[in-house]
């Protein structure tokens, strides 16, 4: 039985997928998140994501780990 994914193709990013892929095309400066602590934008949020992302992997937190 063939596989439903190609064996080559690249595992499923879902920050890639939601965040990322709208500020490579330019959309930095778009509304990401709204409530009651204001706005965020594409552009911030992939800062804050990538600041959490930096705080886990000084904690020695790996690729693929939960």
């Amino acid at each position: 039985m063939a596989s439903a994914v190609p064996v080559n193709a690249a595992p499923f990013n879902a920050c890639d997928y939601l965040l990322d892929r709208h500020v490579r095309a330019g959309g930095g400066d778009r509304l990401a998140l709204t409530g009651v602590a204001g706005d965020v934008s594409y552009a911030r949020l992939a800062e804050r994501v990538g600041h959490a992302a930096r705080g886990l992997r000084g904690l020695g937190l790996q690729l693929e780990q939960r």
